[in-house]
């Protein structure tokens, strides 16, 4: 949920970052917005999250406008980071009791991905309890359980490759770094493997 709000308002942006941990194509989950307590189904009821954010027919590549975007695409298989924006100014969804945007976790909310969002709304007075922040461990990402294992042994390879002083080690390492600064742990892991066999 990116918002849920009690009062008379209207909201005007949204950013939400995906932090997709199962890698391949995440974006069937449905935005959804009740307003002023709609029932079930909400009069707002979207068909998939890029559609949200004007990347119809799954985006693999970045792009910006005025209104809408995709900041961050880190993979062009959807895994990892991805990060979208929209500003609902030529359409504000105004409310005069309350307002709850929520978005599925893929289709009928079967993906455990990581969802960060942060919405702009303005709002009268007076309006609803804030929840509290989650802890700082809450905020922490998810990592997979090869993680430690890929970091060990990564920053092991580099360490290694600038003390013997050869610019081709330090290539064959940077090459496999790229792999794992964009979260594929995995494939690094077996990449360094494979080097040192």
């Amino acid at each position: 949920m990116a918002l849920e709000a009690t009062g008379a308002g209207q909201m005007v942006g949204l950013l939400l970052e995906i932090d997709n941990v199962a890698g391949g194509w995440y974006g069937e989950g449905d935005d959804m917005v009740f307003v002023d307590g709609d029932p079930w189904p909400p009069a707002i009821h979207g068909t998939g999250t890029e559609e949200i954010f004007g990347g119809g027919a799954c985006p693999t590549q970045e792009f910006a406008g005025p209104y809408h975007g995709f900041h961050l695409i880190e993979s062009p298989d959807w895994a990892g980071l991805v990060a979208a924006y929209r500003w609902f100014v030529h359409d504000p969804m105004r409310f005069t009791r309350s307002l709850k945007w929520t978005v599925e976790h893929g289709h009928a909310n079967n993906f455990a991905n990581g969802y960060a969002s942060v919405a702009y709304w303005y709002q009268t007075e007076p309006h609803g309890a804030f929840p509290l922040l989650p802890d700082r461990a809450a905020l922490r990402p998810s990592l997979p359980p090869v993680f430690d294992e890929a970091r060990e042994a990564f920053y092991a390879a580099v360490f290694q490759a600038f003390a013997s002083r050869s610019i081709d080690a330090v290539r064959r390492v940077a090459e496999i770094g790229e792999t794992y600064y964009a979260g594929r742990f995995a494939d690094a892991l077996a990449r360094l493997r494979a080097a040192t066999a």
